[in-house]
C-alpha cells in the first residue's frame, strides 16, 4: 500500500495511533521524529532499534507493565525507575530507552509547539561526566549549552541516566551528579537509571545525598535476570 511507513523506518513502530503507521506520516510525527526530536534526544538506535518489540520484556514484570502503561501520568507526578542487573545486555537500558521512544512519541507534536528542546534526553553517565570534566579545560559550547539546560526550564520531562555507578567514584563525581539528581528531583522531574550495581551497593559509588534520591518512594526498582542478549552463537 502507498503512504505507509514500515517498521524498520518508523521509530515509533510499536506506539503508532494507526497499525499501518499511516498517522505518523499524516500528522507530521515522522517528520519531527527524524529531522529534530532523535537527535537532540541523543538515544542510540542500538539501543532502540525500530524492530524491537518491548512486550517480551515489559510484560515479564508486573509492576513494569503498569509503569509503561501509565507511563505520562508516572512521568507527570514525576516517578522514575531503578533498572540493574549484574550482567550485562539483560535489556534494562533498550527497555529503558523504549520508554523515553514512547513518552516522545506521545508528546512530541505538543513539545514542538511550545517549543520545547526535547521532552526526553539520553545520557550515558560516564561518557557524560568525561566531557563535563573536560570542558573545564577545553570550552565546548554544544556541551555548555547542554549542562546549563539542565537547570532550566529547558530540563527534559523524563531523562535516562545510563549505566551510573560504572564511572570512578571521587567527591567530584558525587557533587555533580548530585547537582543533576537533585535539581530534577526537587521540581518533580523523572529520571530513569540503569545500573550493573544493586541499590544497596551503588551507595558507597554515588553518595548518600544521591542514593535517597534515586531510590525515593516514587520510583520504581526492577531488576533484570537473564543471559546477555547481545552474545550470539554461530
Amino acid at each position: 500500500m502507498p503512504g505507509i511507513v514500515s517498521k524498520d523506518k518508523c521509530y515509533f513502530y510499536h506506539y503508532c495511533l494507526a497499525e499501518d503507521c499511516k498517522e505518523c506520516q499524516s500528522s507530521g510525527r515522522y517528520y519531527l521524529a527524524n529531522k529534530h526530536f532523535i537527535q537532540s534526544s541523543c538515544i542510540p538506535k542500538a539501543y532502540a532499534p525500530a524492530d524491537f518489540d518491548p512486550t517480551d520484556i515489559i510484560l515479564s514484570n508486573r509492576d513494569l507493565k503498569r509503569y509503561a502503561g501509565s507511563l505520562q501520568i508516572m512521568v507527570g507526578s514525576g516517578s522514575g525507575a531503578y533498572f540493574w542487573s549484574e550482567g550485562s545486555g539483560t535489556g534494562k537500558t533498550s527497555v529503558a530507552c523504549l520508554l523515553l521512544l514512547k513518552y516522545l512519541a506521545n508528546n512530541m507534536v505538543s513539545s514542538f509547539l511550545d517549543e520545547i528542546a526535547t521532552p526526553v534526553l539520553y545520557l550515558n553517565t560516564v561518557e557524560f561526566l568525561d566531557k563535563l570534566r573536560a570542558s573545564m579545560s577545553r570550552f565546548d559550547e554544544d556541551f555548555d549549552n547542554l549542562w546549563r539546560d539542565q537547570f532550566t526550564n529547558k530540563a527534559p520531562q523524563l531523562l535516562l541516566l545510563d549505566d551510573i555507578g560504572a564511572e570512578r567514584p571521587s567527591d567530584w563525581v558525587r557533587e555533580r551528579l548530585y547537582s543533576l539528581i537533585n535539581y530534577r528531583w526537587s521540581n518533580g522531574l523523572s529520571t530513569i537509571y540503569t545500573s550493573n550495581i544493586s541499590p544497596e551497593k551503588i551507595k558507597d559509588v554515588v553518595g548518600t545525598r544521591v542514593h535517597s534520591r534515586i531510590f525515593c518512594q516514587k520510583n520504581l526498582v526492577v531488576r533484570f535476570d537473564g543471559s546477555d542478549r547481545r552474545i550470539t552463537n554461530g
